[in-house]
Parts: structure tokens; C-alpha cells; sequence
């Protein structure tokens, strides 16, 4: 790793304080905290389409063990394919 001396580090500072309003500390905190929200918000959206997959898996099963419909009846109830609607019954039968 090169060495930079407090002195340049300062003047590089100095400018991008008049060009950015801010120091290069400044300015690399706020992308690790975008960083940071980006990756929370993410983890979010993992979790809700979880729940969602699950909630889907779960009406699939009750209409198929309640209503007594197979899997194609309930791929057009619900908009899914075939296959997917069979690999939910599949994966449940086990």
C-alpha cells in the first residue's frame, strides 16, 4: 500500500469540500450507510416473497386436500403452471 502524508490527504479534502460539500470521510460513511439500507431493504424483500411463496404453497395444498381440486384445476385457479403447482404437491407428500 502507498503511503499518503496527512499533508496531501488534507488538501484532497480541502477540494472535495468545495467541490462536493463534503469530506472523502464524509462522502464514504454515506455510501457505506446507502450500502448498508440497500442491503437491509433486501434482506426485506427475501422475506416477504418468502412469506409470499409459503402463502401460495399453503393455498395450493388446502385446495388440493380441502377442495379436492388437482393440479391443473388449481394452475388456473391461481395463474401458476402445472408444473409448479405439482412440484408444491410433490414436495408436500414427503
Amino acid at each position: 500500500m502507498k503511503f499518503v502524508s496527512q499533508a496531501r490527504i488534507a488538501f484532497f479534502n480541502e477540494h472535495a469540500v468545495e467541490v462536493y460539500g463534503k469530506t472523502f470521510e464524509q462522502i464514504i460513511a454515506e455510501k457505506e450507510q446507502q450500502q448498508a439500507e440497500k442491503e437491509q431493504i433486501l434482506a426485506q424483500q427475501q422475506t416477504i416473497l418468502a412469506q409470499q411463496q409459503a402463502e401460495i404453497e399453503q393455498h395450493i395444498l388446502r385446495m388440493h386436500t380441502t377442495l379436492h381440486i388437482d393440479a391443473e384445476g388449481i394452475a388456473i385457479a391461481l395463474d401458476k403452471s402445472v408444473k409448479f403447482v405439482q412440484s408444491v404437491l410433490d414436495k408436500h407428500k414427503k
